[in-house]
């Protein structure tokens, strides 16, 4: 499908999100604390105003706002599968051009969209105080597979510039799932925060796991175009809010959620790069769809 294709959109627009990592010694304790801060925010009224909440229900129907809901939704479990090159290229530490690239199956379609994620690490735009701004490019694609092409003319210049025309692969799977609360900061109507509780374990195609169960926090809408301070300093208050419930086990951080697997594979990769690079040459394109078991020699 050409990059005009309207019905190949689904979404062009930076990122600009916080994350926290919780840590602890057990995956069950872990996901306690993730159900503790998710029951503050759905709770407390004076920052995190949620969607529920009044006065987002000024000028509709008195009766009509009487009688709704709006629940929180669990979405359902999913998997992302994060591609690379054999060389591990735009994801080995100290990299200036980073660009992540996943696939994940399109809920009720059958279909498959495909993530393309930029963001440079000498370019200050990066990280704006603590929050991280990416630009994020999604597009449907035909099947299990990349294809760079269906990204915009620029996007695609920026990702091939990282992974040039080296075969991209499947190697990481992150299975998980989110809880995602919108809310108005303060209660400013015209900024809107999502904040997203996620739980999930990764996998690489070696066999490595790893848990994830992580907090984020993202800018929605600016619609009276706030400055980049004070978007900030809302932020520094639901940083705070979620520390003060949890002050030992919440862990600002600035990676996305397969660093530590790729971090694994370029030490495996460093440590034997011609077995790294034969394990790579054989793994399936259908890795994580068929389930294939591949692992190679520690």
């Amino acid at each position: 499908m050409s990059e005009g294709s309207k019905s190949n959109i689904v979404k062009d627009r930076p990122e600009e999100e916080r994350k926290h990592r919780i840590i602890g010694k057990r995956w069950v304790d872990k996901v306690i604390l993730l159900n503790t801060l998710f029951d503050l925010v759905t709770s407390e009224s004076d920052h995190f105003v949620t969607l529920e909440k009044k006065p987002y229900v000024s000028g509709f129907d008195p009766e009509l706002v009487s009688t709704s809901l709006t629940p929180v939704h669990y979405r359902p479990l999913h998997q992302r599968i994060y591609w690379a090159t054999k060389d591990l290229d735009g994801y080995k530490d100290g990299d200036d051009a980073r660009a992540e690239i996943r696939i994940q199956r399109k809920l009720g379609t059958g279909r498959w969209e495909q993530t393309l994620k930029l963001s440079r690490q000498s370019d200050p735009q990066k990280c704006v105080g603590k929050t991280i701004v990416r630009q994020e490019y999604e597009r449907e694609v035909n099947g299990f597979r990349i294809d760079l092409g269906l990204f915009p003319k620029e996007a695609e210049k920026a990702a091939r510039a990282v992974f040039s025309d080296k075969p991209l692969k499947p190697v990481i799977c992150i299975e998980g799932q989110g809880i995602p609360v919108l809310y108005h900061p303060d209660g400013r109507a015209d900024i809107l925060f999502e904040i997203k509780f996620d739980k999930g374990k990764g996998f690489s195609f070696d066999g490595e796991q790893c848990e994830v169960v992580e907090v984020e926090i993202e800018l929605k809408e600016n619609l009276d175009g706030a400055a980049a301070e004070e978007i900030e300093a809302l932020l520094d208050k639901s940083d705070a809010a979620l520390h003060k419930k949890s002050p030992d086990q919440l862990v600002p951080c600035i990676e996305s959620k397969p660093a530590g697997l790729f971090s694994h594979l370029n030490n495996r990769c460093e440590e034997d790069p011609a077995t790294f690079g034969r394990a790579f040459d054989a793994l399936p394109d259908d890795r994580w769809v068929k389930q294939h078991s591949l692992s190679f020699g520690r």
